[in-house]
C-alpha cells in the first residue's frame, strides 16, 4: 500500500472478482469495478474506485454491515467515508480511511463466549466514539469504554483474524486487540484472556501481519518469520508471502518452494 504524508492511499488497480462453487470459477456480479477484496471464515469484503465498501456472504450479527441480500452490496452507513483497505474476520468487519481512521462493525464476544453486535459501523479510534456493553467483553471490535488518546490514526491495512486483530498507527507501531487464550495477539498476558483496546505489540514496527484463529505469522526483514499462538511449524527459510487458515498455514519462500 502507498502513503501520503504517512496516510493510506487505495489501490487503483480494478479487477474482475471471482467466486468457486464447487469445481467452476464465476464473475461475481458487482456493478463498480473493484480494487481491493477480503475473504474472512463466513462473509467477504471489497472495494471499490471511489471508496465504497461491499460485502457479502452470512449475514449474522451485522458482519456485512447492511441486510442480507442476495449478492454483494454497499455498505450505505458508512456515508462518505473513503476506505483505503478492509480486513474481516469472524462476524466483523474493519475498514481502514483514507484519513487514517479504523471502522468496525459486526458482533464481538461476551464473557461467555456469545455473540453480541454492536450495530451500525463505528469509528474505533476517536475518543468521541465510545462504547461500552454492560457486563459484555468487546473482544473482537476493540471498543471498551476510551480508545488511548494516542492512538489517533493508523496508516497500515488491518489485518484480522477469527477473533483478534492488528493496525499499525502513522508512526507505524502495530497494535493489537481482541481474543487472547492462546497468545495470538503477541501480547504476554495470561488474564483476562482478551486484550480489551488496541494496545502496542511489543517493539513491532512497520511489519506483514498474517493473522488465523488462535495463531499470527510476522514477516520481518530478510524474510524472516516469528509466531505468536498455537505452535504450528518448524522453523522456516526466508520467505516473501505467507497465508494461514483455521488449523493450518502456507508460506512461499525465496526460492519460490511452498511450505
Amino acid at each position: 500500500m502507498a502513503y501520503i504524508n504517512a496516510l493510506p492511499v487505495r489501490k487503483t488497480t480494478s479487477g474482475t472478482v471471482y467466486v468457486h462453487h464447487g469445481s467452476t470459477a464465476k464473475a461475481l456480479a458487482i456493478d463498480a469495478d473493484i480494487v481491493d477484496i477480503c475473504a474472512g471464515p463466513e462473509h467477504c469484503v471489497a472495494i471499490d474506485t471511489s471508496g465504497r465498501v461491499w460485502t457479502w456472504g452470512c449475514a449474522d450479527h451485522g458482519a456485512l454491515g447492511h441486510g442480507d441480500s442476495d449478492g454483494p452490496a454497499v455498505v450505505t452507513a458508512l456515508g462518505s467515508v473513503d476506505v483505503a483497505a478492509v480486513s474481516c474476520g469472524w462476524q466483523f468487519t474493519i475498514a481502514l480511511s483514507t484519513k487514517g481512521d479504523l471502522y468496525a462493525w459486526g458482533a464481538f464476544l461476551d464473557k461467555e463466549c456469545y455473540a453480541v453486535p454492536m450495530g451500525q459501523p463505528a469509528c474505533i479510534n476517536r475518543r468521541t466514539c465510545t462504547y461500552t456493553y454492560d457486563q459484555g467483553v468487546c473482544v473482537d471490535l476493540g471498543i471498551w469504554q476510551a480508545i488511548p488518546a494516542w492512538v489517533e490514526l493508523f496508516r497500515a491495512p488491518p489485518t484480522a483474524g477469527y477473533f483478534h486483530s492488528f493496525a499499525t498507527d502513522t508512526n507505524g507501531v502495530v497494535f493489537a486487540w481482541g481474543l487472547n487464550n492462546a497468545i495470538q495477539t503477541g501480547i504476554e498476558q495470561r488474564k483476562p484472556d482478551f486484550v480489551k483496546i488496541p494496545t502496542k505489540v511489543g517493539n513491532l514496527h512497520d511489519l506483514a501481519i498474517t493473522a488465523a484463529k488462535t495463531h499470527t505469522f510476522v514477516r520481518r526483514e530478510h524474510g524472516m518469520v516469528i509466531a505468536f499462538g498455537t505452535e504450528t511449524t518448524a522453523p522456516l527459510p526466508p520467505i516473501k508471502a505467507i497465508a494461514a487458515g483455521n488449523a493450518f498455514s502456507v508460506a512461499l519462500a525465496d526460492d519460490n518452494c511452498v511450505y
